[in-house]
């Protein structure tokens, strides 16, 4: 219940940053990061998730097409082995900090997948964007775009949650979590209790629920 606390208030400088994540930061030299999947949603993800507004006001936040985590542990494999410093310059490589990733990314869709939803329902492409990447040693962690944001800017721009999908029951289990840790005064908690009613959606499938606003956005 606290991660989808912190995830609906934009605190993700609260939330704690997994062992495997911090080194992966450490190897590739980013700085403390909130990480989001653009387009798509991780099935491993399947009781919560929550949709966040693009990254406009933040001052700084970078996107590139592939998980940097499985970058920096080797889970993504490469057709040449690469060292550490070769991990660092091809994220360098391929960052994106402004807005021209969407056509990167629309025009990759177009041209590696037999259906423009098969990106967003896990399909597999034809090719990686990146020539570097090993496709058929590779799983989707290897093409799915990544947007990271360090978690200092968010304290002052945080990004908005646009949905909230929950399976059946977890958005009063929230509710009752939120007013017993007495973590908000009476208005406080009167303003979170309207956010939640518009933000978080109970669904049997939230993975799918999910799919169909991305796919929709998308005008597939």
């Amino acid at each position: 219940m606290e991660l989808l606390y912190f995830r609906l208030t934009g605190q993700f400088d609260r939330i704690e940053t997994r062992p495997k994540t911090k080194e992966a930061e450490e190897r590739l030299g980013l700085e403390r990061s909130a990480y989001f999947y653009v387009d798509r949603a991780h099935p491993d993800y399947g009781d919560m998730i929550v949709a966040n507004d693009g990254p406009v006001e933040v001052a700084t936040w970078c996107v590139s097409p592939f998980d940097t985590g499985g970058l920096a542990h080797g889970w993504i494999r490469t057709r040449v082995e690469l060292d550490e410093e070769q991990r660092r310059r091809l994220l360098g490589q391929w960052t994106w900090d402004d807005l021209s990733y969407e056509r990167q990314l629309n025009e990759w869709i177009s041209g590696a997948f037999r259906a423009p939803d098969d990106y967003v329902e896990a399909g597999r492409p034809g090719y990686h964007l990146v020539e570097e990447v090993d496709l058929p040693a590779c799983d989707s962690q290897s093409w799915t775009f990544e947007g990271r944001i360090p978690v200092d800017g968010l304290r002052t721009n945080p990004v908005a949650p646009v949905r909230a999908y929950v399976t059946p029951g977890k958005r009063q289990h929230y509710l009752e979590w939120v007013r017993a840790s007495r973590r908000l005064s009476i208005d406080q908690y009167t303003e979170h209790l309207r956010l939640v009613a518009t933000v978080v959606v109970e669904t049997a499938s939230p993975i799918e629920s999910v799919r169909s606003d991305i796919l929709a956005s998308r005008g597939n």
